[in-house]
């Protein structure tokens, strides 16, 4: 059974990508533990359209984990502006959009 996902956009100046895998039992109302996926890699890409059975997934489903994925500036596919906005401040503004990913 595929995890249920949330496609939106984070709330940056950018209107990031971010990707939210729910349990299949999801409820509004319940708590369920957090794991916030980063990779600060540059280049790289963590949201995508496709569905893969990996190490978040199989939390997701097993184990009632809520997983959220952003991809922050740097990140690739993203356009060369965004890329490049990072250049010379590697690691400070990455951060700041993990945070608001999370908030």
């Amino acid at each position: 059974m595929r995890p249920p996902r949330a496609p939106r956009s984070c709330a940056l100046p950018a209107g990031l990508p971010l990707q939210i895998l729910k349990p299949a039992t999801f409820s509004d109302t319940a708590h369920y533990p957090l794991l916030l996926v980063v990779d600060g890699t540059p280049g790289s890409q963590s949201v995508a359209e496709k569905f893969e059975v990996t190490w978040e997934t199989a939390l997701v489903s097993s184990h009632g984990v809520v997983v959220v994925k952003c991809d922050g500036r740097g990140s690739g596919f993203q356009g060369t502006k965004l890329l490049h906005e990072v250049r010379r401040r590697l690691g400070a503004l990455e951060e700041k959009d993990q945070v608001e990913a999370v908030r």
